[in-house]
């Protein structure tokens, strides 16, 4: 296991950018290194060249070096990936050989990267913050919210996420649930780790999930996977984030949501909706592995997540 060391950034730490997934142009990298210089930040790039047009940024064994160097430097406190895609889940067999580095560090970043967060949290004792890609913030293609809570989270300003617009898809005891840890990401994501050596554990814990581009009848297939595949059997909560349908597909949301209906009648667990985290403008940080409750107050659902294990 990771020793703990500082949560929290301050003006001048070094932040290591990655590219584990897809492609990233010159551009965007200058964009995002911009932004983390305007929050007072140190970036780091460990290449030179992203493969703007191939499917991966770099071979496995660049994207490999990239991301262990990063993980493995004494002198800087955090890694942020630039963006998702696809490609990272070829990156945790060179993970799993290494030795767990010798302190926890920030990891930043949500979707395809969501496999490496179920490594770091399930395997090393991280706390990985699934919020958005540093590309997102530096276009500028997430709401000044959820780019202030999540600067609030880093900084040290704040040691809480709420997500306070849940809302149960099924009867639910008014009674506030125990505190427990919660684990997820892109179901897509999520669903490819079954039977691997990084699926991650879910009994008694809180399961979030949300994604992007699939239809109606793909999200219900996916989550009758993890049903059927017993990752659904002892979860003390399903949380369902935002599901973005492909524009074309976007009038079957009515289909959707009586597909969840239906889905949530025979798994027979406690299941939520929230619309404050997931692929679309809101993407409020979720930490993997965090502390949280999901409790009841006045007529709404909370969802209460802070650092630390239970």
């Amino acid at each position: 296991m990771t020793i703990p060391v500082r949560r929290h950034l301050k003006k001048g730490d070094i932040v290591e950018l990655v590219a584990p997934s897809s492609g990233v142009s010159a551009d965007l990298m200058e964009k995002s290194q911009t932004t983390l210089r305007n929050w007072g930040l140190k970036p780091r790039l460990r290449r030179t060249s992203w493969n703007a047009d191939g499917l991966y940024s770099g071979s496995d064994q660049e994207r490999f070096e990239e991301l262990w160097s990063a993980v493995d430097a004494r002198d800087s406190q955090a890694i942020w990936c630039i963006r998702g895609g696809t490609g990272a889940s070829r990156l945790l067999d060179k993970l799993s050989a290494q030795k767990p580095p010798h302190a926890q560090k920030l990891f930043i970043g949500f979707s395809d990267v969501t496999c490496l967060e179920l490594f770091f949290a399930d395997k090393w004792g991280w706390i990985p913050i699934h919020g958005p890609n540093l590309s997102q913030i530096a276009n500028k293609s997430i709401d000044p919210v959820s780019v202030g809570i999540l600067k609030d989270l880093l900084f040290g300003f704040s040691d809480q996420i709420c997500l306070d617009d849940l809302n149960p898809i099924c009867a639910v005891s008014d009674d506030e649930l125990p505190y427990a840890t919660i684990i997820g990401g892109n179901l897509s994501l999520v669903q490819a780790s079954i039977g691997t050596f990084w699926q991650p554990g879910t009994s008694d814990r809180i399961l979030f999930l949300e994604d992007v581009g699939l239809r109606p009848y793909q999200i219900v297939e996916k989550l009758d996977h993890l049903h059927h595949a017993g990752l659904l059997k002892q979860v003390m909560a399903l949380v369902l984030g935002t599901f973005i349908l492909p524009p074309e597909y976007a009038g079957e949301i009515s289909l959707l949501e009586e597909a969840l209906v239906d889905f949530t009648s025979r798994v027979r667990i406690p299941v939520f909706r929230t619309s404050q985290t997931g692929h679309g403008e809101r993407n409020m940080p979720v930490l993997q592995g965090g502390r949280c409750q999901l409790f009841r107050k006045n007529t709404s659902w909370i969802l209460s997540i802070r650092e630390g294990v239970c």
